[in-house]
């Protein structure tokens, strides 16, 4: 079993309650938020509580690669995934240049992330 904690950023309620069951059967643990601001708040003062963000790219509010880059100015070092049903070019080189660890095509596969996380 896992024991990484992750937050999970995306802004469709149901996508994101299903990830946290999903994600909490394989032993993570997990804390949502519906934006990138929500995500912040969640983060703020407790960065180094986290071993992983997984964000959406297309958000109200603070999109995906609003939080990355704010993330990485509080020096969050954890690994970040982001998940987008469609990025085009010019979106996976700013985030790439953010240094993301990696990107997941939705809809993907559960055990894809688990994986990823599980060496978080």
């Amino acid at each position: 079993m896992n024991s990484a904690r992750v937050l999970c950023v995306d802004d469709d309620a149901l996508f994101v309650a299903l990830l946290k069951i999903g994600l909490e059967s394989h032993g993570f643990e997990v804390i949502t938020a519906k934006h990138g601001l929500d995500a912040l708040k969640e983060i703020r003062g407790h960065a180094d509580e986290f071993d992983a963000i997984l964000t959406a790219s297309d958000m109200p509010e603070m999109n995906g690669l609003e939080l990355v880059r704010s993330l990485r100015k509080q020096e969050f070092k954890g690994r970040i995934v982001v998940m987008s049903g469609n990025l085009k070019p010019s979106d996976v080189e700013a985030f790439s240049a953010q240094g993301i660890s990696t990107f997941v095509k939705k809809p993907f596969n559960l055990s894809r992330l688990i994986a990823l996380f599980s060496n978080a």
